[in-house]
């Protein structure tokens, strides 16, 4: 769809007059702008010697607002070689395309050897560098540098709309797209210059501080459109396409370079708009094209290489948002700091559904930030899963079953997860992909669900998995100085961390150690450790109730040094990390951070002491996926298990003979409650030193050790 310099003139007779484009059953309003009849398609010239009087087409204009305010539809705009500060612009006039001019070409000079390398839109101070509103303009071979916010913003112009600024309306607005721009030949560098002055005035406040100021070359509300060959560089994002106005459909992103954008991704598909699916009613959870959604689109021949997130991404915001049938191939994404390639659905009532990734090359993606600065790939409740290691392609559904995803004749090498995706995105059609992991890794991984399996670990390192929890190491023989007192899963379930009663910590599969107690005097022994949700960290609690943090597990407070009336015998921490519970044999609760407590059985007469804890997830916020832990189990040597908060009670041995006592509780699977968002556990195992394992509610039984001779007792358990 490239289209040569030489047509730009000839263009007076296209969609001047455009029409109404209808999409379903719903009708899209594209912009109009009607020429008068006859009327020629004017040429207006700008130089950096220009003057800003008369009409810019006997004599050179100097600025490129002036010259907009000047032109008609269909009028061709030539810059000179040159620098043109948007500041320079005359009162009242901008860098702005407005939605009458449609068809308007800009476009360096190439009777001058004009080009983007040397005809530089110059924005610093400025919102945007172009803000294009109507239908079927050209922007071909310029630079635009500097801006606060998007270097290129191509919108409707709506009463909600300030450049790319969206504010949403009380009610929901007639849907509005701009069609049939060509974005092509150019530089698009060092804008989102906001995050170097946060507070200026036209300076949004993005989501997090580690976010983007609208990305680069952004398509809010645009179909049929083309944005190819540019060079998008050492900005925060690199390419966006949303849907906050109307659709985002039948574009086609080719042959850019989208490099060293230093916070976010390199090419983003996002469903903004929760107008695109619908939410209630006879056709809830069906998609509404005419109203939104990002679909349809062609990412095609790009490199997209040492973005800050990942090199390309397909994903949704809230509820009723969407993403779908869009087609990656193609593509070059390398060295990114998440996936090369990132499906993500993490809210319910979403479309991400049919998006097709082939013959794209991922290599050295997903390097997780970790502990030291912003968490990695870490979206969802625990009942969700998260990744904590490299991955070429990663697919990620939280609430509901991903569709259609076909990924095929890729080349992904030097990751430790060639394709990775959550137990909901497993119907993904995987066939033909040339895969090559570092050591440890898998080609291909997919997530076990939460609770279809478990883990138990013995005194002396020895690791037994059951179910759908994988095998990824022990540590026989005591291998860590001291018998084993606890086992941790990563997120994803894709590996494990073992602790021993001397502090020292051993790291499983995708787990990494990120520190331990080994050599370091204790003032009493470790007895358990406890995962952060985004597994780039764990505490260990000892006896006395002292406890360590590592990696990304922030201390929150202990009982170290203070009088307890019976020993601590274990940890759990709150689902979003942000607290922990710590419980004492008498069945004591001590809380931290923001675990609430629920109550406890200190003080009250236990047939056999507590010796291990499990904590439950509650609320679950439908935007970001996050959880508020509401409740506990507690479980005695008898199998006795005492419920507070939403902990359900689902059975127990307490009263009933066991060969051996109890030793830990693990939480089952998870059930949401759409109704009012609640992540509520169906179930729970408790293992007995001697492997055998008791199942409760919907927690199926995968297995046991209890007809077997051990080396020694098992000590812990985890489930996934």
């Amino acid at each position: 769809m490239a289209r040569s310099f030489g047509r730009h003139s000839s263009r007076l007779g296209r969609l001047i007059a455009a029409a109404a484009l209808v999409v379903g059953s719903g009708t899209l309003i594209s912009l109009v702008a009607i020429s008068p009849a006859g009327a020629a398609a004017a040429t207006l010239r700008v130089a950096t010697n220009g003057h800003d009087v008369g009409t810019c087409q006997e004599t050179n204009c100097l600025t490129l607002g002036y010259a907009l305010s000047q032109a008609s539809a269909a009028s061709t705009i030539i810059l000179e070689p040159g620098t043109y500060p948007s500041a320079q612009n005359p009162t009242g006039t901008s860098d702005t395309v407005g939605p009458l001019l449609s068809g308007v070409t800009i476009t360096s000079d190439p009777a001058m050897q004009g080009s983007a390398s040397n005809t530089i839109i110059d924005a610093t101070g400025a919102p945007n560098g172009l803000v294009i509103n109507a239908n079927e303009v050209t922007i071909d071979g310029l630079s635009v540098l500097n801006a606060d916010n998007e270097g290129i913003c191509i919108t409707p112009s709506t009463p909600n709309t300030n450049g790319c600024l969206f504010t949403p309306p009380a009610t929901a607005p007639t849907p509005t797209s701009v069609t049939g721009a060509l974005i092509e030949n150019n530089i698009v560098n060092n804008n989102d210059a906001c995050i170097n002055h946060p507070t200026a005035a036209d300076c949004p406040q993005p989501p997090n501080p580690f976010d983007d100021y609208g990305e680069t070359i952004h398509l809010m509300s645009v179909v049929n459109s083309t944005v190819s060959n540019n060079t998008v560089e050492n900005n925060a994002g690199g390419i966006l396409l949303t849907d906050e106005t109307g659709p985002t459909d039948g574009n086609t992103i080719s042959g850019n370079t989208v490099n060293g954008n230093a916070t976010d991704c390199g090419i983003t598909l996002a469903g903004h708009s929760q107008a695109a699916v619908s939410t209630s009613g006879p056709t809830i959870g069906q998609p509404q094209p005419s109203q939104a959604g990002v679909y349809n689109n062609m990412v095609v021949n790009n490199t997209a290489n040492n973005n800050g997130a990942a090199g390309l991404l397909a994903a949704a915001d809230g509820s009723g948002s969407a993403v779908y049938k869009n087609t990656f191939t193609g593509n070059t994404a390398v060295g990114d700091g998440l996936a090369g390639m990132t499906i993500h659905s993490h809210a319910p009532l979403q479309d991400i559904n049919g998006n097709v990734v082939t013959n794209n090359t991922f290599s050295n993606d997903a390097i997780p930030v970790g502990p030291s600065g912003t968490s990695g790939d870490t979206e969802g409740p625990p009942a969700s899963a998260n990744l904590t290691q490299t991955a070429g392609v990663e697919v990620l559904s939280v609430f509901a079953p991903l569709t259609g995803t076909v990924i095929q004749g890729n080349t992904i090498s030097n990751v430790f997860y060639g394709i990775w995706q959550s137990a909901l995105a497993s119907s993904s059609a995987i066939s033909g992909n040339n895969i090559s992991v570092n050591t440890g890794g898998t080609p291909v991984f997919t997530v076990p669900a939460a609770g279809s399996g478990y883990w138990m670990a013995a005194g002396d390192g020895g690791v037994f998995s059951f179910g759908a929890s994988g095998f990824y190491g022990s540590s026989p023989g005591s291998s860590l100085g001291a018998p084993t007192v606890g086992i941790a899963h990563t997120p994803d379930s894709g590996g494990y961390w073992l602790v021993a009663s001397n502090g020292n910590v051993a790291a499983f599969g995708d787990a990494t150690a990120y520190g331990s107690l080994q050599g370091k005097p204790l003032n009493a022994p470790i007895v358990g450790i406890a995962a952060t949700q985004a597994g780039y960290g764990y505490w260990l609690v000892a006896s006395d109730g002292g406890v360590f943090g590592f990696g990304d597990a922030s201390f929150m407070g202990s009982m170290g040094g203070q009088h307890l009336n019976a020993p601590i015998v274990g940890i759990a921490a709150t689902p979003d990390s942000g607290g922990y519970w710590l419980v004492g044999s008498d069945g004591g609760i001590f809380s931290f951070g923001d675990a609430k407590f629920f109550g406890s059985m200190g003080g009250q007469r236990l047939n056999k002491p507590i010796v291990g804890i499990a904590s439950t997830a509650g609320s679950v916020n439908p935007q970001d996926g996050s959880v508020v832990g509401d409740g506990y189990w507690l479980v005695a040597s008898d199998g006795g298990v005492f419920n507070f908060g939403n902990a359900g009670f689902m059975g127990s041995m307490g009263g009933q003979p066991l060969n051996k006592p109890i030793v830990s509780i693990a939480p089952g699977p998870y059930a949401l409650n759409f109704s009012n968002f609640s992540l509520q556990a169906t179930g729970y195992w408790l293992v007995a030193s001697d492997g055998g394992v008791f199942s409760f509610g919907q927690a199926n039984f995968f297995g046991s050790l209890g007809a077997l001779k051990l080396a020694s007792p098992v000590s812990a358990a985890s489930s996934t």
